[in-house]
């Protein structure tokens, strides 16, 4: 507006002044520029107004939603996958979802949605096909296995195809396949299987499956490719759970071809053949497997099946191992040189043993819980020694013997100990420090004595020479306010862990064991 009053002044002042060619010249100026301005003008007004944009459409809104077709479904548990809701706007991307939502729910073999205008809104209804319930299931043909059989592989794969559940075609191959497998267990690779299903109105169906276990075959001939270091005996031997057929092995079932089982024996046994003589880079390939007719031998009741498994194992046994050195760090509560040559059994030179290593660092490592330990055990003169259980596995890091309970082990009439403690709970086959022996008779120095401990949950006994010289509970009240008065106050759940090592105590004197056994509840 006030550009416009500014303009106006002007052409007044020029019609005074300079008559009508200065306002001639004013005008040819000042037009082009007015309309351009009117134009810009009309324009921004035209954008500021709401009345002048065209409004977008709004989608209608859901009417209803009704569901159609479900007969043992309830209408609250189908609505509950779907998230559409009447009053919401109609959406076609929230409606695919429901679908999606519905057919994973797995009640439904088929699903459709319809659409209609009505008045106020869309009306949408699902229209459902349930699916139906299996009525019964019947299994023919099978002969080398019993139905019972079939059952509890169906519940070990986890098919869930019985009576009652709902028909999905999905779960029927599978249990197609879990019989296919059971015939190859069963030394029947030929057989064959299909099912039957028979609609029994209005929403049921009955399943028929049809077996033909074909003939028997067995594992004819088993080869080694590449084999140069053993006989195909020995590494026939090696092989525990697969077999050629023969008499032994007939009976025992190892002539029964089946693929996990070969990868299981070979990784297990025939590797750890080679590996135990030192051939640690083993390599076995993928066995080829295939079915023909071979010879069947001449004596009844033996005769080898007329279609026979043949196995080719290919083998590269690589190069052969001896050690070189054999050094143990960091043995925590064990002495590396004991656990070096005690467990070990390998010196310089040896061939490498490779189960031997492992065996041995699985006895170190193993922790006992619930077990009975027995022994028996000889002294010389003021000898000492002792028996810990539940030993932490991780020591308190600090100078000195295992932290564990301790069955005493000792000289009572020579060694100092002996009259140390409390009322003569460092005795012979007391809970060291903590609990006397009762009613013990030890066997002169020189003789041999029989010990056990037993422990059974939270009870722990003591014997000696078959008599019982301690019995305690070990996570009873009375026993935890005894350690809190005891040296082990300050070992945190000292007698408390559920599993621990067990070990026999080395305090510089000679002291035999021997019959070490134990056994583990």
């Amino acid at each position: 507006m006030y550009l416009l009053s500014k303009i106006w002044t002007l052409f007044k002042k020029a019609a005074i002044e300079g008559g009508d060619s200065r306002v001639l010249q004013l005008t040819r100026y000042w037009m082009p520029r007015l309309a351009k301005f009117g134009v810009c003008l009309f324009f921004v007004l035209f954008w500021l107004d709401p009345t002048s944009q065209a409004q977008e459409p709004q989608p209608p809104e859901i009417e209803r939603i009704d569901i159609r077709g479900n007969r043992r479904i309830p209408e609250d548990t189908i609505r509950f996958y779907i998230q559409s809701r009447p009053g919401e706007p109609y959406n076609e991307t929230r409606l695919e979802f429901d679908l999606r939502a519905l057919y994973r729910a797995n009640f439904f073999e088929n699903i459709e949605i319809q659409e209609r205008d009505g008045d106020t809104g869309k009306i949408i209804t699902f229209i459902l096909k349930e699916k139906p319930l299996i009525r019964s299931i019947e299994y023919s043909g099978n002969k080398s296995f019993q139905e019972s059989d079939i059952m509890e592989e169906l519940k070990n794969q986890k098919v869930g195809f019985t009576v009652d559940s709902r028909y999905d075609p999905s779960k029927r191959r599978a249990a197609e396949r879990v019989l296919k497998e059971l015939m190859i267990q069963n030394g029947k690779p030929l057989g064959t299987v299909y099912s039957e299903i028979e609609d029994i109105p209005p929403s049921s169906v009955s399943i028929r499956f049809v077996m033909d276990e074909g003939p028997k075959v067995r594992i004819g001939q088993i080869q080694f490719v590449g084999n140069k270091v053993f006989s195909d005996g020995d590494l026939k031997r090696a092989l525990e759970l697969n077999k050629e057929r023969g008499p032994i092995t007939m009976f025992k079932g190892t002539d029964k071809f089946h693929r996990e089982k070969l990868d299981y024996d070979i990784e297990l046994n025939l590797k750890a053949f080679y590996k135990e003589r030192g051939y640690m880079m083993v390599q076995v390939g993928q066995p080829l497997i295939r079915i023909f007719e071979g010879p069947r031998g001449y004596i009844p009741m033996f005769r080898k099946t007329r279609q026979q498994f043949l196995v080719e194992i290919p083998i590269d046994a690589g190069d052969q191992f001896r050690l070189e050195k054999l050094e143990l760090k960091n043995c925590g509560i064990f002495k590396c040189e004991a656990l070096r040559t005690g467990y070990f059994g390998l010196k310089e030179g040896d061939i490498v043993n490779f189960k031997k290593i492992t065996d041995a660092l699985e006895a170190i490592e193993k922790l006992y819980g619930n077990f009975e330990l027995s022994l028996e055990f000889k002294l010389t003169p003021g000898a000492n020694s002792g028996i810990k259980y539940f030993v932490f596995p991780k020591q308190p890091n600090q100078p000195g013997s295992a932290i564990g309970l301790e069955y005493q082990v000792l000289d009572d009439e020579r060694h100092p100990d002996a009259k140390a403690g409390v009322q003569g709970n460092r005795t012979a086959s007391s809970l060291y420090d903590l609990i006397p022996a009762d009613n013990k008779v030890v066997k002169p120095i020189g003789q041999w004595n029989s010990a056990s401990i037993v422990v059974n949950g939270s009870q722990v006994q003591h014997w000696l020479n078959g008599v019982k010289v301690v019995q305690f509970n070990r996570h009873c009240q009375t026993f935890l306010a005894l350690l809190q008065k005891s040296k082990y106050a300050k070992y945190e759940n000292f007698g408390q862990i559920k599993e621990g090592h067990i070990l026999l105590q080395d305090h510089g004197n000679l002291v035999s064991y021997r019959n070490i056994k134990i056994r583990e509840f």
